[in-house]
């Protein structure tokens, strides 16, 4: 490791593949880490659904860094597809009561 670099405390496992897909600098790359990035953290949204009264934060967390993907994608592959479409920001609110 560099003396320039330290190293990051991730708070959710989900966040790996997320930071992954932000820094990949090679735009032949970047469709498949914002691919697996997504896949992860819809996982843990559908979790979460199912156990919703734990981890508002880190449902708050999710749903920030899918726009973030979705935003990465626009802006670094012109693909406005993908990633926001599903209403995933539907499936992070709270349930019907």
């Amino acid at each position: 490791m560099s003396a320039g670099c330290r190293m990051m405390s991730l708070k959710y496992d989900w966040e790996q593949d997320y930071i992954a897909a932000i820094l990949e600098p090679d735009d032949e790359n970047l469709p498949a880490r914002l691919n697996v990035a997504r896949a992860v953290m819809l996982s843990r949204v559908e979790f979460l659904n199912r156990n919703y009264y734990e981890a508002k934060h880190e449902r708050n967390s999710l749903a920030a860094a899918l726009v973030g993907l979705h935003k990465l994608r626009i802006e670094r592959l012109g693909d406005r597809r993908g990633l926001v479409q599903e209403h995933v920001f539907d499936r992070v609110e709270s349930p019907s009561p």
